[in-house]
């Protein structure tokens, strides 16, 4: 009786922790099916082929993902069987973070009805109900809908982990939100996405609408909003919105790059915020940057090259509180008025900041009205009252080309202030702050660094350039097979190439002006979405950050 007893404790035991995976169409004919048939756990691989479907997690704590890739395993949405359930994947059951969808293109999805508001949200991907997903490594194009989240929405207090997919070419109407994301309440991560040609009426790109979102690392361009946040809209929110690229992005009435409006709180930090655009007359400008009753802090951007009548690089206007602006970098944009930074009926304190380069017919660097802010340590081109502000070429490397580091001789080198309010620990590519006793003004700090900023194509050339102190050498430059995260801990640094590293290629000396530049050819084996991983060791004693070209 007690061998019996035995081993029918083995077979349970067996079968708690027994996970199946089931194949489409192999053993199931669609993947909804597959879904059907899955227990927690389980795994549902798709072969290549387009699967005309609109599917459903069912609250099933599973993996979906495609056998190969993306780009030849497609769910298409585009004929539901109830056209208020027309998202091409829905998770509206309170999935967690165990619900994984990975590596589809999810195309021609029309929405699913939101009764309280009499549209159809989530085009794409639609989060209700506390859904909290995993969603990764997926192509969501060509959805449109008539409400919120062309390519995914995110409602009803859901926080999904959006991560490394591309969204792109999704719509939604002209007065709706969220062209590529929407998301209200909860706390989603948007990270290392690519966001671009999304069309709606606010939020082009991305619109969060209170919650805590987190957005980091994305790719955010050419999106077009026909009123606010022709990259980013946050509305209400308390987020972080950090180490983005935002550009050549368009909003018809404010925040071409971002918008922040009533009450926003959120910190921006470390990102490139470059060449878009308000076309409208308003004065709702911030061709770079735009708030209306916010504050949000704003530390380490790089915001160039943007327009608007108003505010071409930021605009500040009626806000409730005071606005920190510290350790930025305000260059080449233009407006009307406030080439720079434009402040209205506003406050802030703005620190380290460069002001450089700016075009307005009023205000060409800041131009206030009605406002009273703090400027000090701050390098503005035609000068500014204030302590420690200077007005001197800040020095770049190449602003022209829109290189932003320092050089060694640069005014701004140690000419800030280390007790500035929201003084950052690292600048706008995560070197340490205060590298020379005294901090930098402006978003980068002048650290050993490596960097290209060449377009990397098959037989093409490109320049890498490492800054650090004149004369340092010897400098060689690795190659690695691949990176190893996390970093191996060596009395140089971390190293974050895996071995074998495959060449060192000498660089010049260090030159005065702390720069070392090294022309190459790219091979022409190299293939359009190959990643390559490279460091420096400088002076025989110090590692570089990790650079990592990607070949287009």
């Amino acid at each position: 009786m007690r061998g019996i007893l035995f081993i029918a404790a083995l077979v349970c035991l067996f079968s708690i922790g027994h996970t199946a995976v089931i194949f489409v169409p192999d053993d199931q004919p669609t993947i909804q099916d597959a879904i059907n048939a899955a227990a927690p756990g389980d795994t549902v691989i798709v072969r290549p082929g387009t699967y005309p479907e609109n599917i459903d997690f069912l609250g099933k704590a599973i993996r979906v993902q495609s056998e190969t890739t993306a780009e030849v395993t497609i769910i298409d949405g585009g004929t539901p069987v109830n056209p208020d359930l027309g998202s091409v994947v829905i998770f509206k059951n309170g999935e967690g973070s165990d619900s994984i969808l990975v590596g589809f293109t999810i195309t021609n999805g029309s929405g699913t009805l939101n009764s309280a508001m009499t549209h159809h949200d989530g085009g794409g991907i639609s989060c209700w109900n506390s859904s909290s997903p995993k969603i990764r490594g997926n192509i969501i194009i060509n959805n449109t809908i008539d409400g919120g989240g062309g390519g995914i929405s995110c409602r009803g207090n859901s926080s999904p982990a959006i991560r490394g997919n591309i969204i792109t070419g999704n719509t939604t109407g002209s007065s709706d939100y969220g062209g590529g994301i929407m998301c209200e309440d909860g706390s989603p991560t948007i990270s290392n996405n690519v966001i671009s040609g999304n069309t709606c009426g606010s939020g082009a790109g991305v619109f969060c609408r209170h919650g805590l979102p987190v957005i980091t690392g994305n790719i955010i361009e050419q999106n077009t909003a026909t009123s606010y946040g022709g990259g980013i809209n946050m509305m209400g929110t308390t987020g972080t919105l950090s180490r983005n690229f935002i550009e050549l992005n368009t909003s018809e009435w404010g925040g071409g790059g971002v918008w922040c409006s009533v009450s926003d709180a959120s910190a921006f930090f470390g990102n490139v915020i470059t060449g878009n655009m308000v076309t409208n007359t308003s004065n709702l400008g911030g061709g770079g940057i735009g708030a209306f009753m916010s504050w949000p802090a704003m530390a380490c951007n790089v915001i160039s090259g943007n327009s608007a009548r108003v505010g071409g690089g930021i605009c500040l206007t009626n806000n409730g509180a005071t606005s920190i602006v510290t350790n930025n970098s305000v260059l080449a944009n233009s407006a009307d008025q406030g080439g720079g930074i434009y402040i209205y009926s506003s406050s802030a304190v703005i620190t380290n900041t460069i002001v450089w380069d700016n075009a307005a017919p009023s205000g060409p660097a800041i131009y206030l009205s009605g406002s009273n802010p703090t400027i000090s340590y701050c390098d503005v081109q035609g000068g500014w009252s204030g302590t420690g502000n200077i007005d001197s070429d800040p020095m770049f490397v190449n602003n022209t080309n829109g290189d932003f580091h320092l050089k060694f001789g640069s005014p701004c080198n140690d000419g800030g202030t280390n007790s500035a309010t929201g003084l950052p620990s690292d600048d706008f590519e995560g070197d340490s702050r205060i590298a020379g006793g005294i901090v930098d003004i402006g978003a980068d700090e002048f650290h050993l660094h490596l960097y290209c900023t060449s377009v990397v194509v098959p037989g093409g050339s490109v320049d890498v350039t490492v800054i650090g102190a004149p004369g340092t050498s010897p400098l060689k430059l690795g190659l690695g097979s691949g990176v190893q995260d996390p970093p191996q801990s060596t009395p140089f640094g971390d190293l974050w190439l895996r071995f074998p590293i495959r060449f060192r290629l000498t660089m010049p000396v260090i030159d005065n002006d702390g720069l070392s530049v090294v022309s190459g050819i790219i091979p022409l084996n190299w293939n359009p979405g190959d990643q390559r991983a490279f460091q420096a060791l400088a002076g025989g004693n110090e590692l570089t950050n990790l650079m990592l070209l990607t070949v287009e």
